[in-house]
């Protein structure tokens, strides 16, 4: 079985390599670069820190996939949560250029979802759900921890996947690595 994967650029803005997102699939499933619409997308692809992404598994409309990498410690930076709802609003601007079908937002956001009212949106009045939280219907732990930061012995959930209505029904399974 191979493998196919598309990655976005490094954050220009920091000295070090970080940021940078991608996404993997394996065949007979096709990953493919998408170009964005908007102008906000458009801008925010070459910040490293999201890609859209296609995917298709055989059904008549691939699965649209914004992978993001949010800036870190948005908890308790407001900045940093501002920049990373940017990101998430930015996706949320893209959706009506195409047709309604499975869409998914995934990645490392590095703040909770109620620090980011564009994702509160899609959570709250778009009927997006947050796969992560409700993670007991596949037989897994709800809102289980994803991160443990070196400087304290606080476990986080910063990794997440959300998915639209149309997606929602295809998910047969979920599983979380524990966070050591």
């Amino acid at each position: 079985m191979g493998y196919a994967s598309e990655f976005s650029p490094v954050d220009p803005e920091l000295i070090h390599i970080t940021g940078g997102v991608g996404g993997m699939a394996s065949s007979p499933c096709h990953i493919f670069k998408m170009d964005p619409s908007s102008a906000d997308l458009k801008r925010a692809v070459k910040s490293g820190r999201i890609i859209m992404l296609g995917i298709d598994i055989g059904m008549p409309l691939p699965i649209i996939c914004f992978v993001v990498y949010g800036w870190v410690n948005g908890r308790h930076n407001t900045r940093h949560a501002r920049r990373t709802n940017s990101l998430i609003q930015a996706t949320t601007d893209e959706l009506p250029f195409h047709p309604l079908g499975p869409r998914f937002i995934g990645g490392d956001i590095n703040c909770d979802t109620s620090d980011l009212p564009a994702l509160c949106f899609l959570l709250e009045q778009m009927g997006w759900t947050d796969v992560g939280a409700c993670a007991s219907i596949w037989g897994a732990t709800d809102s289980q921890p994803t991160c443990q930061a070196p400087n304290t012995d606080t476990r986080t959930r910063n990794d997440y996947m959300f998915v639209d209505e149309f997606l929602l029904p295809h998910i047969h399974s979920f599983k979380q690595e524990e966070v050591e």
